[in-house]
């Protein structure tokens, strides 16, 4: 299973047929997200080309067909968060946009679509191919929190609490997924259910990790329908680093495990607390595929691939699966192919 691993990334590496510069957004972080499953990758990638959404690729190495999932993101704003994330069929994938002096954002989901190398470079833009949407309920009473009660919030204080945002989906079943949402204060997680037979699904609080420095005044906390103060944990997040940057949710058993995507923080999601445990030593030698620092959730071994040690802190909490690779590792392995 290792040299079919390093066999992904070789593949994915000599396939230059897309021909697409891939543009850094200043908040994406030093390493991205990318996963292994039923023996196929599936990488992000952020064209250049104006009017071109980020896109998921999957490359396969039984045969020459190659998939795209557009994302629903604005190629043309840098700084705005989207995510990603694959259930059992579709893939899913969010992002935040705005509306003339509004915020909004819908998850989009669909299969794969597989075209060849030749089709691919000839695809249509993301809104010409179907797919379906969830309105995130949780989502747009927290955008609307701005404007409760009789206070409207001043507009540059709306964009200072929007720079600080970062969200994830996590989908665990056909019918249930999972929509993480961290700004300055706090962590909340949100549960939909049958969202595939509604376009706003049904939505759950589940928990609300809050920092040690909460301002319990911020409008989200306080006008929020989404927010019932009744599946709030105080107090639980005492590591300041947490709320920079972007994030990864990667359940492992019954284990929730977050990767922080700025520094490599890897923090353990527990019933009281969110604590970090250990962090991936990234320097400017960590290895790039395709112009990219990844880390990898392998879940076809049920363990994260990093390209750089984990030094594990000395904390009694569980530790996700990992597996270290090296660049001499990945070279010997281009060699022989």
């Amino acid at each position: 299973m290792k040299r079919k691993i390093i066999t992904f990334l070789f593949v994915f590496i000599e396939m230059s047929l897309y021909g697409q510069t891939q543009r850094v957004y200043s908040k994406e972080g030093l390493f991205d997200y990318a996963l292994i499953e039923n023996n196929r990758f599936y990488v992000p990638i952020r064209p250049v080309s104006h009017g071109r959404a980020a896109i998921i690729r999957m490359t396969r190495i039984d045969a020459s067909s190659i998939a795209i999932r557009h994302i629903c993101s604005d190629p043309d704003i840098d700084n705005l968060p989207f995510a990603w994330g694959k259930g059992k069929e579709n893939l899913f994938s969010i992002a935040l946009w705005r509306s003339h002096s509004t915020y909004c954002t819908d998850i989009y989901y669909r299969k794969f679509e597989t075209r060849d190398s030749l089709v691919m470079s000839r695809l249509k833009a993301f809104e010409e191919i179907p797919e379906k949407r969830i309105h995130p309920e949780p989502l747009a009473n927290y955008f609307r929190s701005f404007y409760g009660s009789s206070i409207r919030t001043e507009s540059n204080e709306v964009d200072t609490i929007i720079n600080t945002l970062s969200f994830d989906v996590f989908v665990e079943s056909t019918h249930e997924l999972f929509l993480y949402l961290r700004d300055s204060n706090a962590l909340y997680i949100w549960k939909c259910s049958d969202y595939d037979s509604s376009k706003k699904g049904i939505w759950q609080e589940v928990n609300v990790y809050t920092s040690s420095k909460v301002n319990l005044n911020s409008p989200p906390l306080k006008y929020s329908p989404s927010y019932s103060g009744t599946k709030t944990i105080s107090n639980s997040i005492c590591d300041s680093l947490f709320f920079d940057g972007h994030f990864k949710v990667i359940p492992q058993g019954n284990e929730v495990f977050i990767i922080n995507r700025e520094h490599g923080y890897i923090y353990h999601v527990g019933s009281t607390a969110i604590i970090r445990i250990g962090v991936v030593e990234l320097t400017n030698d960590y290895p790039k595929i395709q112009g990219k620092q990844l880390f990898i959730e392998d879940r076809d071994n049920n363990e994260i691939i990093f390209f750089a040690p984990v030094i594990w802190d000395e904390i009694d909490l569980p530790r996700p699966t990992v597996r270290i690779m090296t660049e001499g590792e990945i070279q010997k392995q281009l060699h022989v192919f």
